[in-house]
């Protein structure tokens, strides 16, 4: 897969409409790597080449839509492990 198919691939996976709890993360993921309007991006791969540091090496290594899948689920389980839920509620409740 080339990177443009790649990131409509994670579109793709993130406009599903029934999603787990990690699944919200990759809504995340597409506006920190500002994939969600590739039409006006001439520059795909040289921007995710700075956002993924090492981890584009992984990412264009993905064959398949299961692949890039497996790919999310890791970066969304990391997020899901270390959100700091205290850091939240006590910035929530400090407004």
């Amino acid at each position: 897969m080339n990177i443009s198919n790649i990131c409509k691939t994670i579109n793709e996976v993130n406009s599903k409409k029934t999603k787990t709890f990690n699944d919200y993360f990759i809504d995340d993921i597409v506006r920190y790597l500002g994939i969600e309007d590739l039409d006006s991006n001439n520059e795909l791969e040289s921007l995710l080449r700075d956002k993924l540091g090492s981890e584009y090496n992984n990412l264009i290594k993905c064959k398949n839509k299961s692949d890039i899948k497996n790919w999310l689920n890791r970066i969304t389980c990391y997020m899901a492990k270390y959100i700091d839920t205290e850091q939240i509620l006590v910035d929530y409740f400090s407004r």
